[in-house]
Parts: structure tokens; C-alpha cells; sequence
């Protein structure tokens, strides 16, 4: 039997405590949400019920972290503190008695999350579909967890135990949802556009199959609505967090399919899926607006995402979703969004941009809770009316706590498989995946991080590690090859990045940084040489053409410049950077009709590049060009 965390101190347990009147804070967990995504759909009239969230509330663009791994960050949005502290650090960790690798659970959190603080201070909390919440918590409130979203109902799917706290609310909830095989074809026909036969014949869930794939999405998104609302008409909890997946999870399967045409898809399957993630985020609204409508003016609604996601020409090139273990997180931005409303919160207003590291003190704040002086982040008090009252304290973190953690990690956890094959269609994780190599993944996620926190030395003695116990696994010298060029270290970066491509010859990010410290070093030729390589590697992709082009350029060999953004623009006609260096190359060539013309179309793709602008300017008046202000 799985090792459970008790808490004994006096607490009242489960459903036995009284609600409160009404739900103080209400925080709503958005995978994936982007601004950029979002912004068009409110100003076409299509998210009405965020638009109304936003002018009366706040706004800002959140700062995420590395790695962009999305149980990681979630993590520290729930405990304050980075993966170093939390123990949460990739999808994935070696199950202890096989080692096959096993989806994270809750008992790998090192740190106390904010409904174990909640509860130790006698407060109310439900938390709903949060990352590694499985096995369910003891709390003073509820606890539904991940796991009871990720297969529900699936055909000949072996029941979980322990997805819920406490236990008797399970069935209650169940009555309520939606399966995956019941979304019928009237309900799918606004989000993917195919045969309705087509569709009826995918009852399966295949999590690599866009059309089964949706079904699983949209039943998700309604069953945690459906469960938000039903806290709310009953237990009421002083802060609720409710976390959607399905925005994230729609832009790794359709966005590829969505406008401007992507490479390595067809017309068929982008008319039939090219709207999803548009028509994803307007459920989303709807959802949204249930969900308000059931909150008083009185409770604190807080959205907040992970990060952000790619779109347009910014979209990664890849030929499918399940490439490999790094193709999920390439698609993540580092920009996510936060908005908030509620009792003495501004209104209308669009703040600086806020880390993520922000949203825990600010929980912590609006709950009149004191803030932790080991944590890493700040209250948002520019969200307020008027400066926001903060107590501290020096952590929430005590000894006997941490010791019944590290208890609960002695007894194993059962592989789930259905979650691994969910994980490896998103290309989370790769399908050839060891025990082994999730344990060095996890060693590199932790590396990133302290690369994030400029913790340099940390990252490269990671990596040195990581490289002496595994000498052929290749990711483990590129990251270590990437942490030497940052401290400009670049006889050890040239070595890491060889043995990466000795280990990997077809890693093009590989390529182009030894290009990089090749030129740092006085190698440009040999430079031109690999940049070659990797546009060989991967035409599609327009950084390798860029890359290439400039270095063309700084060698005096211009025309050979233009050969090579022509190329690319082959298959990437709409790219801004390629456009943008094809109007530079003529205009330096001299050719001065041609680059008025190429300087005219990126203006008028792109009016907002005022560099641009600046240039043509420069080109209509026959002058070269000059280096203009941003």
C-alpha cells in the first residue's frame, strides 16, 4: 500500500469542516495561455467573458522559467520556489524498485505546496486537476487529482486509487462527467472540420490521433468546469485552484495545422484542424464565464499560465508532435499571462511584466497569509489600489514535515502507462525512454534552471556529473557546451558541442553554436562550413538560413548570402528574419530598386518594425545602410 502524508495537528479533515460563506480567491490555472493568442479572439468579439474579467481587473505578461516544463513550474507556482527546493524537476522520474520510468506524483514535492499551508493553518482549500497532486493529499478541503482527469472512463481502464480527498467525494464528481467517447459530432464540429463518420469511427482514445485526441481535450476542460462548479454550490473553500490543461495540449497537437501554411502538413488536414486552437480558447471563455458567474464580487479571481506558446512564423519546424523528448518544450514561450480581479485591485490596467515566481506571495497575500523571506518572488502590489498590507514569515518549511515526505517516497508507485502514452504523443517524453535516461533528464531540467538563476557554476558542475556517468549520452555535453559559451568559456564549449555532434550528428542547435564560438574564436570559414550543414539539415527552418547569411555577409560574400536566404524562403515565405535579412543583403549589394521593394513588403507585413522602416527610408534615398536605432 502507498505511503499517504497525515496530518494530525487538530486538523478538521475532508468535507466535515463548515465552508465559508463564499470562495475568497479563485485561481484558475491556464497550460499554455498567451496573450498573443488571445488578444485577436477578444478583439474579434469571440471571449467576451475574459474581455469583461480584464476591464475590471488587471493584467500583465508573465515571466516564466527554466526549464519550460510544465509539472515544474506549476510546482513552484504552488510552493514559491524553484525545482532546486521542490524536488519537481521534468514529467518523468525512475520508478524506485524497476527503474522504468514513471509519471511524477506528489509524493516527489520537497516543498510545501500552498494547500498544505492552507491546511496546517486550519483554512479551506479545493484544489482541482493540478500536476503531480496524484496520489490525493490530505487536506482541509478537497483534493481532486490529476490523475482523475487523465483516463476517465477509458475502455478496459483499471481504476485508480486515491485520486480524490476525500475518498467519498469520487462518485459524486463522477456522476457529473463527460467521457471522451461521449462528445459527440454536433459538439466537435466547431473545433476540428472532418467526416462525421470519420469521427464517430474514433471511440479509442489514441492520444497521437488528432480527432481521438480532441475528444480526451474537450471532455477534460468540461469535467474540470464541471467540478469547479460543483465545489462552488457546495464546499465553498476559501481558495479554490482549478487548473485547465487543454489549451496547452491543443496548441502541440493542432498548432502546426493553423495559419500561415506549415511545412510537413497538407491543405487537407489544416482545413480540418487549422481553427482547434482558436476554437479551444473560445470553450475556454465559455467555461470561464460558468465559472465567474458563481463567484460574488468579493472573491479574488486569479488566471495565471505556465508560459506562453508559439504561433505564426515563431512555430518550431518539426515533422510531427512525437519527434522526441526536447520537441514539446521548443514550442513554449517564455512569456505567459496573469490577470486579476477583485476587492481593491485596479481596474483596466495592464501592468509591467510580473516572474512566476510572483503568483505565490501574491496567493499568500490575498489570503492575508505572510510571506515566506525563502521564497523568490514578490507581490504583485502593483495590481492594488493602494499599497498592499505584507507580514513575513522566515518559511513554512519545518523538519517533520520534510521527514514524512521523504517517507512517502520509500514505498513505489505504479507505472501509468495511459499518462506515458499521453506524454510521448506530445512529445514529452521519447518512445524509446529508459528509467535511466529519465533520471538524466531530470539532471539537465535541473541544470537549466540554475542557468536561469545564473547560477553558472551549479549548472556546469551538474553537467560535469551528469557527462561522467553517462559519457554517451549526448544531450548532457550540448547543455554543458551551452553553459561554457554564457561564461564565454569557449575551448571547453567547442569540445562539449563536438562530442554532442559526434553523439548526435544531426543535432542542428549543436551546429550553430559551434558555429557561434567558431566565430568567436576566428574560424568563420569553418563557421560558414557548419551552418551549411545544419541548413542541409533542416531547410525548412529559418534560424540556420539566417545564421548562415550573416555570416556570408560579414565575409564580404553577400551574393552567396542571397543564394541562401532564397533558399529558405522557399519553404518559409512568410518569415520575418528572413525577410528582413534578404532586404538587408540587397541593400547592401547596392541593388537599391530591389531593396526598396523587399524593404517595402517587411513594412508592410510588419508596420510595428520601425527598424525596418528606418532602413528603407535609407533605401529610397539611395544611401546605405546605416545601423538605425531601435
Amino acid at each position: 500500500m502507498r505511503a499517504r502524508l497525515i496530518f494530525t495537528l487538530g486538523l478538521c479533515l475532508g468535507l466535515s469542516c463548515a465552508p465559508p460563506k463564499q470562495t475568497k480567491l479563485l485561481l484558475i490555472g491556464v497550460d499554455g495561455g498567451d496573450w498573443s493568442l488571445i488578444d485577436p479572439l477578444i478583439a474579434a468579439g469571440r471571449m467576451p467573458n475574459l474581455k469583461g474579467f480584464l476591464e475590471g481587473g488587471v493584467r500583465a505578461p508573465l515571466r516564466t522559467m527554466l526549464p519550460v516544463i510544465s509539472p515544474v513550474i506549476w510546482t513552484t507556482v504552488a510552493t514559491g520556489v524553484g525545482p532546486d527546493r521542490h524536488g519537481v524537476v521534468d514529467f518523468t522520474v525512475p520508478e524506485p524498485e524497476t527503474g522504468d520510468p514513471m509519471v511524477i506524483t506528489s509524493q516527489h514535492r520537497r516543498a510545501k505546496a500552498f494547500w498544505d499551508i492552507l491546511t496546517e493553518r486550519k483554512r479551506t482549500v479545493g484544489v482541482v486537476g493540478w500536476w503531480a497532486t496524484w496520489p490525493a493529499e490530505p487536506v482541509n478541503g478537497v483534493m481532486i487529482s490529476d490523475r482523475m482527469y487523465a483516463h476517465p472512463f477509458l475502455p478496459g481502464e483499471e481504476p485508480q486509487k486515491e485520486v480524490t480527498y476525500p475518498e467519498a467525494i469520487e462518485p459524486r464528481l463522477e456522476r457529473l462527467f463527460l467521457s471522451p467517447r461521449d462528445v459527440d459530432f454536433a459538439t466537435a464540429e466547431r473545433f476540428i472540420r472532418v467526416d462525421q463518420s470519420e469521427y464517430e469511427a474514433r471511440t479509442t482514445i489514441d492520444f497521437s490521433d488528432p480527432i481521438a485526441h480532441f475528444r480526451q481535450i474537450y471532455a477534460t476542460m468540461t469535467n474540470i468546469a464541471r467540478t469547479g462548479l460543483d465545489l462552488l454550490a457546495h464546499e465553498r473553500p476559501e481558495l479554490l485552484a482549478l487548473y485547465f490543461e487543454g489549451t496547452d495540449t491543443a496548441g502541440h497537437m493542432y498548432m502546426r495545422y493553423a495559419p500561415p501554411p506549415y511545412p510537413h502538413t497538407t491543405e487537407a488536414e489544416r482545413a480540418a484542424y487549422g481553427e482547434t486552437v482558436n476554437e479551444v480558447y473560445v470553450y475556454f471563455d465559455q467555461l470561464l464565464g460558468e465559472i465567474l458567474a458563481k463567484v460574488g464580487p468579493e472573491t479574488h479571481v486569479m488566471l495565471v499560465s505556465d508560459h506562453g506558446f508559439l504561433s505564426g512564423e515563431a512555430r518550431p519546424i518539426e515533422k510531427k508532435a512525437t519527434v522526441d523528448y526536447a520537441t514539446a518544450a521548443q514550442w513554449h514561450r517564455m512569456e505567459g499571462l496573469f490577470a486579476l480581479r477583485g476587492p481593491g485591485v485596479r481596474k483596466g490596467t495592464t501592468l509591467p511584466a510580473l516572474s512566476i515566481f510572483d503568483v505565490f506571495p501574491t496567493l499568500m497575500n490575498l489570503l492575508g497569509l505572510p510571506i515566506p523571506k525563502d521564497g523568490l518572488g514578490q507581490v504583485a502590489a502593483a495590481a492594488y489600489e493602494t499599497t498592499p498590507t505584507q507580514e513575513s514569515i522566515e518559511t513554512y518549511q519545518d523538519a517533520a514535515w520534510t521527514e514524512a515526505r521523504r517517507k512517502a517516497l520509500e514505498t513505489a508507485t505504479p507505472v501509468d502507462a495511459e499518462m506515458m502514452e499521453k506524454l510521448r504523443s506530445l512529445g514529452y517524453i521519447g518512445g524509446g525512454e529508459t528509467g535511466a535516461t529519465v533520471s538524466l533528464r531530470g539532471r539537465i531540467a535541473l541544470s537549466e534552471y540554475y542557468v536561469f538563476m545564473r547560477q553558472f557554476s551549479k549548472a556546469a558542475g551538474e553537467l560535469q556529473a551528469l557527462t561522467r556517468d553517462a559519457p554517451d549520452f549526448a544531450d548532457g555535453h550540448y547543455q554543458l557546451g551551452l553553459v561554457a559559451m554564457m561564461v564565454k568559456e569557449f575551448p571547453r564549449a567547442e569540445a562539449s558541442l563536438r562530442r554532442a555532434l559526434e553523439l548526435d550528428p544531426t543535432r542542428v542547435p549543436a551546429m550553430q553554436n559551434l558555429a557561434f564560438v567558431l566565430r568567436e574564436t576566428n574560424r568563420r570559414d569553418e563557421a560558414i562550413e557548419w551552418m551549411r550543414k545544419a541548413c542541409q539539415v533542416e531547410p525548412a527552418a529559418a534560424a540556420p538560413a539566417i545564421n548562415l547569411a550573416m555570416l556570408l555577409r560579414e565575409a564580404g560574400d553577400r551574393p552567396a548570402a542571397l543564394v541562401a536566404l532564397d533558399r529558405a524562403l522557399i519553404e518559409r515565405p512568410n518569415d520575418h528574419g528572413l525577410r528582413v535579412q534578404r532586404a538587408l543583403t540587397l541593400h547592401e549589394l547596392g541593388r537599391y530598386p530591389d531593396a526598396v521593394a523587399a524593404w517595402s513588403a517587411v513594412t508592410t507585413a510588419w508596420p510595428d518594425d520601425r527598424r525596418s522602416a528606418a532602413y528603407l527610408a535609407q533605401a529610397k534615398a539611395g544611401q546605405p545602410p546605416s545601423n538605425p536605432a531601435p
